[in-house]
């Protein structure tokens, strides 16, 4: 990856959110307001946003979660597309047995 960025206002969370994605910032921080006193988050380096998906499956999950980090756009952009792919499969698809919880989450980091 190239060098972390900062500064940057952050586009498409509620975007993200509303496709039913859980948001986790961690690199962010708050830009200044405009003259209607609306702020909004800007990158702050690093990693910006965990985006995870929820589905039936692992495989469900990990397209719900790209399908949002999709919406998700900023400045020097980077992102992950192997989270919540690898070992498909495994024993991570019987997770969706519902003694277990809600079934299988992927994440996707931006």
């Amino acid at each position: 990856p190239g060098r972390p960025r900062g500064g940057d206002p952050i586009h498409g969370l509620e975007a993200a959110r509303a496709a039913g994605a859980l948001l986790f910032g961690a690199g962010v921080g708050l830009t200044e307001g405009d003259r209607s006193g609306q702020g909004g988050l800007s990158t702050a380096g690093g990693r910006i946003v965990t985006v995870v998906g929820r589905g039936a499956s692992v495989p469900l999950a990990a397209a719900a979660a790209y399908a949002a980090a999709d919406r998700i756009h900023f400045a020097g952009l980077q992102r992950r597309d192997d989270i919540g792919r690898s070992g498909q499969g495994s024993r991570a698809a019987d997770r969706s047995d519902p003694s277990t919880g809600p079934g299988p989450t992927a994440a996707a980091r931006a």
